[in-house]
């Protein structure tokens, strides 16, 4: 089997000139991306989990079933998601603050 091969844009990325500056963002900033989201049709959701520990993960679903369990297994262990579908984003509504 070939195996797919994906164009990389390290050298664009080194040429960008960085800074201590944190950029700040919020959920409605990702409802304002969610409006120009376009969910490939093989799949159901995205996931993006904040765990106790302040990992972050990103996951893509293309079964809802699947989807559900890993949310359930967040909320479980204390972490947070927000939820992106076709119908737009959803976020846990508590805070562990």
């Amino acid at each position: 089997m070939t195996k797919k091969y994906f164009k990389s844009r390290i050298r664009e990325v080194n040429r960008w000139k960085a800074t201590d500056d944190l950029t700040p963002f919020d959920i409605e900033d990702g409802f304002e991306a969610a409006l120009t989201w376009n969910l490939p049709p093989t799949h159901v959701a995205i996931v993006r989990a904040t765990w106790p520990d302040g990992v972050y993960e990103e996951r893509a679903y293309k079964n809802a079933k699947a989807a559900h369990q890993f949310m359930e297994t967040l909320i479980t262990a204390g972490g947070e998601f927000v939820l992106m579908t076709n119908e737009g984003l959803r976020e846990t509504s508590f805070r562990h603050d």
